[in-house]
């Protein structure tokens, strides 16, 4: 028993020292066979390399349109609800044409009743027709008058209001940090240009002054707690208060082309001088019409009298037409396709010529997106941009640049600079208001690259380490472009080669 218990004991001896010597042989092995750690590689390999601006944007609807009756009158029937979508010429809203459909019977009857002299001509012009025509020549002679009064006037206030509203003060200078002068007033000069202001410290109350130049040349103090009078023409300027101006440089430009309201403004202008136009026209050709008719009354030719008599229908007649057109204005019809967004008119409530339909074009949008300053010079238009919604997140559309803004909008002591992006495609869910986020490509090239960590620069010289078996060796490359994709687009090795991370 107990030469049993010495042999086991023994045995487990023995299996220890062997198992202490393998151990041993397995450290002195690892030190003598030990690796360094594995190196990083990648290959030079053919691909893009981007500098891209990344910002955010959102859809807005490139036709948005207000729209309102050119007449007043009663509601009689409102044809749409709001959210629906309609066709080009969908009737929206209908006024009550009563007194339109009376107008229309009124010059039917003129009609009737110039047709009337027409056929009386047959049997001679009595004395009571001679007077009736001086006196009508004396009453177009008036209206003509009248009527060029009140259209001119009609058109110098809707141009006062183009050439005064929402002018704005711009500096050219980026770096500038005073806020713009407020600038007011009612522009009552002909001339169109720019104003160039700059404000300079002086002796005046605000310790201000500032000198213009451009569409007039003068010297005026600048005020900082109201407006101050700038040139003879209307306008005044406030500056802001507790700010400082140093030498600062703005431009103002009359009219306004970046206002909201100068589209608006612009195409009231523009009707008030058709329409002064067409009312001086119609006004002019009564008061011929009118002295046609007494020329002819005395005349011994009865073809004169008939030709007179010939005008009359035919003014008559294009009375009738401008009544039946009035008519037809009481109306309110889509002028394109698009969504109602907005209604502001319910049947039996009197409205006047202010818009009460708001309408949003159905398939054309526009993607809107701010630059900051430090991203807009390095944007040109029709460069191309990937955009990702929020609402789609898994889908990637294409856009251009089709319109970057001259002006600055600062947020929070930045400037930020409109971008206007055109999408290549309309998906069926785009609707206006939509966020996205916005890759604008600025630089782009085909070419050999690397990911940026295998490349190293010195100074000027750029480098990488070219891995030959177990070695690596320093091998200069010539840099074309340096992405914020995380490639850089490089020269000097052929596509293929293995390069070891530094």
């Amino acid at each position: 028993m107990y030469m049993k218990r010495f042999f086991s004991h023994r045995s487990l001896y023995t299996y220890g020292a062997i198992a202490l010597i393998a151990t041993t042989l397995t450290l002195i092995f690892g030190v003598f066979t030990h690796n360094d750690a594995p190196r990083i590689i990648t290959i030079v390999e053919t691909g893009t390399v981007r500098q891209v601006v990344s910002v955010t944007g959102a859809i807005r609807a490139e036709n948005t349109a207000e729209l309102g009756f050119p007449v007043s009158g009663i509601v009689e029937t409102v044809h749409v609800c709001k959210g629906e979508v309609v066709a080009t010429g969908t009737p929206l809203v209908s006024l009550n044409r009563a007194a339109l459909k009376a107008d229309v019977a009124e010059a039917q009857g003129a009609l009737a009743s110039a047709q009337a002299d027409l056929a009386e001509l047959s049997a001679g012009v009595r004395n009571e027709a001679r007077t009736s025509s001086e006196a009508t020549v004396a009453l177009k002679t008036e209206m003509l008058t009248r009527t060029k009064t009140d259209e001119a006037r009609k058109v110098e206030n809707a141009r006062r209001a183009l050439l005064s509203e929402n002018l704005t003060a711009i500096t050219a200078n980026t770096g500038e940090d005073a806020p713009a002068p407020t600038i007011s007033g009612t522009y009552t000069c002909s001339r169109e240009g720019t104003y160039t202001l700059t404000i300079f410290s002086s002796r005046a109350p605000s310790g201000y002054s500032m000198r213009i130049n451009g569409l007039e040349v003068g010297t005026f103090a600048a005020a900082t707690e109201q407006s101050a009078p700038f040139g003879t023409c209307g306008l005044r300027a406030q500056l802001s208060p507790a700010t400082n101006y140093h030498n600062s440089v703005w431009t103002v430009t009359v009219p306004n082309p970046i206002s909201p309201t100068y589209v608006a403004n612009k195409n009231a202008y523009d009707q008030a001088v058709t329409n002064a136009q067409s009312a001086i026209a119609l006004a002019e050709r009564e008061l011929a019409l009118a002295k046609a008719e007494a020329a002819l009354t005395t005349a011994p030719s009865r073809s004169e009298s008939l030709a007179r008599a010939q005008a009359a229908v035919a003014s008559a007649a294009a009375r009738l037409t401008r009544a039946e057109a009035t008519a037809a204005d009481a109306v309110l019809t889509a002028p394109f396709a698009g969504t109602v967004v907005r209604i502001e008119a319910v049947a039996g409530e009197t409205i006047g010529t202010t818009p009460v339909i708001t309408l949003l074009s159905a398939d054309r949008y526009e993607l809107i997106a701010r630059i900051p300053e430090i991203d807009v010079g390095k944007l040109q238009i029709n460069q191309r941009a990937e955009v990702v919604f929020d609402t789609a997140v898994t889908e990637t559309l294409t856009a251009t640049v089709d319109f970057i803004s001259p002006g600055a909008t600062v947020i929070d002591g930045v400037a930020y600079y409109e971008a206007r992006l055109a999408l290549t495609a309309i998906p069926p869910w785009i609707r206006s208001g939509l966020n996205a986020d916005v890759d604008i490509i600025v630089a782009e090239t085909e070419s050999l690259r690397l990911p940026r960590r295998f490349v190293t620069k010195t100074n000027d010289t750029y480098s990488v380490l070219v891995a030959s078996g177990d070695t690596t060796a320093t091998t200069t490359v010539e840099v074309d472009l340096i992405g914020n994709d995380g490639f850089i687009s490089l020269r000097g090795l052929p596509a293929g080669t293995t390069v070891v991370a530094p």
